[in-house]
């Protein structure tokens, strides 16, 4: 089976030389390109759950900082009534 096809401009002519010629290569790079940013979508998504992580562990020593704070201080005033209380916060959770 024969095809024949009529170009109507040597622009025309061009134009279907240089899809013929360059479409393949057009069509692999795209490839690549596809992949390479499926690449790229894992890898963050690695890094941001690392920092969702991050963030998480930071909140809760800033909070266990804080009761912490709350002992040193009550101990540094000699507020006996305050240094329980305070150590009483970290007995709840477990913390002392």
């Amino acid at each position: 089976m024969s095809v024949t096809v009529v170009y109507r401009s040597a622009a025309d002519l061009k134009k279907a030389e240089f899809w013929y010629e360059e479409g393949p290569k057009m069509q692999e790079r795209a490839i690549k390109a596809e992949t390479e940013v499926e690449r790229l979508k894992l890898m963050v998504k690695s890094i941001t759950g690392g920092l969702d992580e991050a963030v998480e562990t930071v909140n809760f020593l800033e909070a266990k900082n804080a009761k912490l704070r709350k002992v040193a201080e009550a101990a540094r005033d000699g507020n006996t009534f305050a240094l329980l209380q305070a150590l009483a916060e970290l007995d709840e959770e477990g913390e002392r």
